[in-house]
């Protein structure tokens, strides 16, 4: 997609193999436009009409007909590792006051971040059914209010 990752596949392939680029303006496969690509020189030449997929050859791109039998890589956006931590908050201010929440949060991933969690780690509040992200915990009146009907306080 850009000048890095064209440098970090030609130091991978060492002969042909087919990069997942087709004939549509040229097009990567997941469909998002190419930005940089160096072109054997003559190429895309689309001949006999029927080149319509990409390859590259010795670290430049050529095209050639999509039956042509050919090595190829996969390529898939990483998305990231997604955790869920569950959170108990004991305070008396309103817990589901936004301005909380994010002070709240900001206070949670600086001390993941000083246990080494990545600085452009993503975090957010997982809201429950009505758009809350804390709810109280329920106490079973039958125990003397000391057994908890719910299990957890809330999602982070």
């Amino acid at each position: 997609k850009d000048s890095t990752e064209s440098g970090a596949v030609h130091n991978i392939l060492t002969n042909s193999a087919w990069l997942g680029l087709f004939r549509d303006s040229w097009k990567w496969i997941n469909e998002t436009n190419m930005s940089t690509i160096m072109w054997v020189h003559g190429q895309p030449d689309n001949k006999n009409g029927n080149e319509d997929c990409g390859f590259l050859t010795n670290g430049q791109a050529a095209d050639a007909p999509c039956s042509d039998t050919k090595p190829f890589f996969c390529y898939s956006d990483i998305t990231g590792r997604k955790q869920t931590i569950r959170v108990k908050i004991q305070s008396k201010q309103n817990v589901n006051d936004p301005a909380f929440q994010a002070a709240i949060l900001d206070k949670i991933k600086e001390k993941l971040m000083d246990h080494g969690m990545p600085e452009n780690t993503t975090m957010n509040w997982l809201k429950q059914p009505g758009g809350v992200v804390f709810h109280k915990e329920e106490y079973d009146n039958n125990n003397n209010g000391t057994e908890k009907k719910t299990k957890e306080s809330c999602d982070l």
